[in-house]
Formats: structure tokens, C-alpha cells, sequence
């Protein structure tokens, strides 16, 4: 599932977690967590993990469900019976959709400081379409 990524911690099946979570390493999530998730390395949400939190991490992987917006500095992949509600900010092309998977919400791919200094040309661009 997750790339021969080195793992060092997991919140296991039997765990619940309410609260923020900070993670100078990968963190896989088999178990529930609510509240929110900010990791140096990547979030793996394992087949059985439940999360209601945003997500902010260099690499996430979506396998279970997570209700919450997500930022990845790097990619975001949503596999085989992954589910995601919420927003996702991500990297251009780095949004990953596997067949069978969910994903309800919005994207903006890009960091926002460049959306902020491109969206008054293209809000100026519709304005001059639509005259």
C-alpha cells in the first residue's frame, strides 16, 4: 500500500484518539482519530482507520475514511476503498485517484500564495468573457 515507507508509529485498531496529533515521522493510522494530524514525513490512513480531522503531512495516502481537509506538500493518494470528505490542497499533478475510491470535496493544486497573486488576472479575465 504505501511505498516502502518507513513507518514509526501507528495508532493500531483497538485505538481512539481525540486530540492533535504531531509526528516528526511517518504515522499510520489503523484505529479512529478526531481532531487534527500534522506530520514531517507522510499520513498513512490505514483500510480501518477512521479520521475526522484535517490533515496536514508531506505525503498522505487515504486507504480508510477521513472527514477533514488535507494539505501534502508533496502528493496525496486516495487507493482502492479509500474514502475522502473534504478539500485537499496538494502539489500540481500530485492528486492520486485510484478506481473504486471516494472522494467528495474541492482541490487547489499549487501553493496559495500563487493562487492569490494569479487570481485577480483570471478574476479579470472572466469579467472581460463575460462582457
Amino acid at each position: 500500500m504505501a511505498e516502502n515507507l518507513n513507518v514509526e508509529s501507528i495508532i493500531g485498531s483497538g485505538l481512539i484518539v481525540k486530540g492533535d496529533i504531531s509526528s516528526k515521522g511517518t504515522l499510520r493510522v489503523d484505529g479512529k482519530v478526531e481532531g487534527s494530524i500534522s506530520a514531517n514525513g507522510s499520513v498513512v490512513i490505514g483500510e480501518n482507520g477512521v479520521v475526522k480531522a484535517n490533515i496536514t503531512a508531506d505525503h498522505i495516502i487515504v486507504g480508510g475514511t477521513v472527514r477533514g481537509n488535507v494539505t501534502a506538500r508533496e502528493k496525496v493518494q486516495i487507493i482502492l476503498k479509500g474514502r475522502l470528505h473534504g478539500d485537499v490542497q496538494t502539489q500540481p499533478g500530485k492528486l492520486i485517484i485510484a478506481d473504486g475510491a471516494v472522494f467528495e470535496g474541492g482541490c487547489t493544486m499549487g501553493r496559495s500564495e500563487e493562487k492569490e497573486k494569479t487570481s485577480p488576472k483570471a478574476e479579470q479575465q472572466t469579467k472581460d468573457a463575460a462582457s
